[in-house]
């Protein structure tokens, strides 16, 4: 099927209601599962941090489900700004980050993930299941920058202050929908782009602005400058955050989460 995409200043808000609760009130649900729990983090001298996953960057629900579930799909995993490290690990910023301008991914091998979530009356949520972002090649995909050269990107470091080398594959998830055919579309930040990917979360295609395709040549998927071509003006961090889907699924739309940096 043909579909057309459609950027600007889009909100979509998803609401479940649960029990009698009425507008303008929020209800806060918490979950124990182990899957949420991804590592502890501790540098030299430093104090040590409990990392979990952020489920929420994105989420949908498609009408027709149960009004207590939901997908979800988490960013790039744990990352911050030279200026947090030292409230994040308890180190001077200098000790990571060594005077430079760099961002710093503490679990640099996380991938982002599809989950499915199911909220319970007693505030609390499970999570069913748990899918990984990946390439054709079956290897999932990291929330590392990309080596950008038309948009502007950022340089990764582990929480030792290590480069990490940046990826063509990589991703930033932000929004998500899922299609009557059990496919997803995805948004993501650092393209920024758009990607579809199976139920079984193999990335079909990514598509990016135009102009930008040879900044992701080597990634083990199809790669396609179908956005306009001024999105590349995204501010760093600022791409794409959430997308919505026409009722007929022809169309998809999304959001940039801030103004164009144009000129």
């Amino acid at each position: 099927m043909k579909r057309s995409f459609a950027a600007g200043l889009i909100g979509v808000a998803a609401t479940l209601v649960t029990g009698s609760a009425m507008a303008g009130e929020a209800k806060v649900f918490e979950t124990k599962s182990a899957i949420n729990n991804l590592s502890t983090v501790m540098v030299d001298g430093g104090k040590a941090r409990d990392l979990t996953i952020g489920l929420g960057s994105g989420a949908y629900r498609r009408p027709g489900d149960p009004g207590n579930m939901f997908y979800a799909v988490s960013d790039r995993g744990p990352n911050f700004t030279c200026a947090n490290v030292e409230v994040v690990l308890g180190v001077p910023a200098d000790q990571v980050c060594k005077g430079a301008k760099v961002r710093v991914y503490p679990t640099p091998d996380y991938s982002p993930s599809i989950y499915t979530i199911f909220l319970n009356d007693d505030g609390s949520f499970d999570i069913k299941d748990v899918i990984t972002i990946k390439d054709q090649n079956g290897v999932p995909l990291t929330g590392l920058t990309n080596k950008l050269t038309v948009a502007k990107t950022e340089k990764p470091v582990d929480a030792d202050g290590n480069m990490l080398e940046q990826s063509v594959s990589s991703i930033d998830a932000e929004g998500i929908i899922r299609l009557s055919d059990g496919s997803y579309w995805i948004g993501e930040e650092n393209g920024p782009s758009i990607l579809h990917v199976t139920a079984d979360g193999t990335v079909v295609e990514r598509i990016v602005p135009a102009g930008s395709e040879k900044d992701f040549e080597g990634s083990a998927y199809k790669v396609s400058g179908g956005l306009p071509a001024i999105l590349v003006k995204r501010q760093t961090n600022r791409g794409i955050e959430s997308m919505a889907v026409s009722p007929d699924e022809s169309k998809l739309y999304f959001m940039v989460q801030n103004p164009l940096a144009n000129p």
